[in-house]
């Protein structure tokens, strides 16, 4: 190894809790002060803990991709997300050979094929969503595609529709997703342990409880079925599925933290990526316009397949463009095993390490005008895909990706072929929950296009 010098420190401010004030209150101005005047490795102060920060698309590709073997989950996040388990692991916090089993047998669940047959469900779940939208009225489009994509994964999932069959479900979820994060980056809340009978803490029990129960009941009626009566969804899937090396398949309590863990991360991260997709649309009139000729030209005013979307290349583009700009996962962890070298720094032992992933969507180095929303950068040579980590990279690169772009895809061209956005007197601020949210919603003008 031949690095010697340490990364830089950010400058922050002088108190115990250095950078995490900051990181709490405004964490995406953090991190692209991060990515804009400091260098490719960064060291912050979150409290007592120092964490190596890589700002550098080739940096970061080391550590998921070309040295991954170096570099668990970073724990201390992981264990707060195991509050929500039962097993004690998902295919989101396990390691080594028990995150290998899980891989193995969910990876043919999520294939294009697989995923490709909820085209239906994704088209019919998007009209009724429409069909209930009023012309000429504001709509927070968040809130809207909230529930349009929890319907999608509860039919995918269980063949169940989670907002009408089971809508204490869509609360508890909410509930526990934002206390996972809240305890994972509130000093005061990770001090507090579980068994303090606080509000919140009483609040998170109760979801949990109702996740449990309505799931387990849900998969305990699954199991009693014959296997030929099962429905073809996830759930259905997932039990059958089984890893051929380790002959590892799931338990029902393991079932459940997979769809727990599918919910979670699979309506969320698609439905704020929409929401902001119809913002820049509503912002970007021409953009619109562009795309919207592009769905007339192939689509001839009836709703999508998905032989359609290889015809549809502007609507590709625009969906990236979303996802650079809002990356729903805008930062990941790790944790080293060993020692490493990175952009010429040394990294220790059992450091802890946060991917800048806004930062890196947001680099001047690797984009131009990183503060546009420019679909057309997609259709030129300037792209380094190695600076768009919207799905992650390497071995734990998100599993759901062809669903996620299969269903944001499908969703987009069915709101075009019937409505047009434009901005509301109501301005939608980005803040940092599990995912990029707007604080009060993204609401928008929704017009519907035949003027009825």
């Amino acid at each position: 190894m031949t690095a010697q010098l340490l990364p830089p420190e950010r400058n922050h401010s002088p108190s115990l809790l250095g950078d995490l004030p900051d990181f709490q209150k405004r964490a995406l101005e953090m991190l692209l002060d991060l990515a804009h005047n400091y260098g490719p490795v960064t060291r912050i102060r979150l409290g007592p803990v120092t964490q190596y920060v890589i700002t550098e698309a080739e940096g970061a590709h080391h550590v998921l991709q070309k040295n991954s073997r170096n570099y668990t989950k970073e724990q201390s996040f992981m264990d707060v997300a195991r509050l929500a388990l039962i097993s004690g692991d998902d295919l989101f916090t396990s390691d080594g050979d028990p995150w290998l089993h899980r891989r193995r047998l969910m990876q043919p669940v999520f294939h294009r094929r697989v995923v490709n047959n909820f085209r239906d469900i994704i088209v019919e779940e998007s009209a009724r969503m429409l069909d209930r939208w009023p012309h000429g009225q504001m709509l927070d489009l968040e809130a809207a595609m909230m529930d349009v994509t929890m319907s999608i994964i509860g039919r995918s999932m269980l063949s169940q529709n989670i907002l009408d069959d089971h809508p204490q479900l869509y609360h508890a979820f909410s509930e526990v997703s934002g206390f996972v994060l809240d305890k994972a980056t509130t000093l005061s809340l990770r001090l507090t342990p579980l068994f303090v009978p606080t509000p919140r803490n009483r609040a998170f029990k109760h979801a949990l409880s109702v996740i449990r129960d309505t799931l387990g009941d849900v998969v305990r009626q699954r199991r009693q079925l014959p296997a030929e009566q099962h429905p073809p969804d996830l759930l259905s899937l997932m039990m059958a599925g089984h890893d051929d090396e380790s002959g590892f398949t799931l338990s029902t309590a393991q079932l459940m933290d997979e769809l727990f863990g599918i919910v979670t991360a699979g309506h969320e991260t698609s439905a704020v990526t929409l929401s902001w997709l119809f913002y820049e649309l509503a912002r970007h009139p021409e953009v619109e316009a562009q795309l919207v000729a592009e769905l007339d030209r192939v689509l001839a005013g009836r709703m999508p397949t998905v032989e359609d979307l290889a015809a549809l290349p502007y609507l590709q583009q625009c969906v990236d463009e979303t996802l650079r700009r809002y990356p729903a996962a805008y930062v990941t962890t790790r944790q080293s095993i060993g020692t490493d070298e990175i952009a010429g720094f040394p990294i220790p032992a059992h450091a802890t390490m946060l991917i800048n992933i806004y930062g890196i969507h947001h680099h001047r180095d690797d984009w131009q005008h990183p503060e546009r929303f420019d679909p057309d950068r997609w259709s030129r040579d300037e792209i380094d895909r190695l600076a768009f980590l919207a799905f992650g990279a390497g071995p734990r690169k998100c599993i759901g990706e062809p669903l996620a772009r299969l269903e944001m895809a499908l969703i987009t061209a069915c709101v075009l072929q019937r409505f047009r956005f434009r901005p509301a007197d109501r301005p939608s601020r980005l803040v940092t929950r599990f995912t990029l949210r707007a604080e009060d919603g993204v609401w928008l003008m929704a017009a519907r296009r035949n003027g009825e």
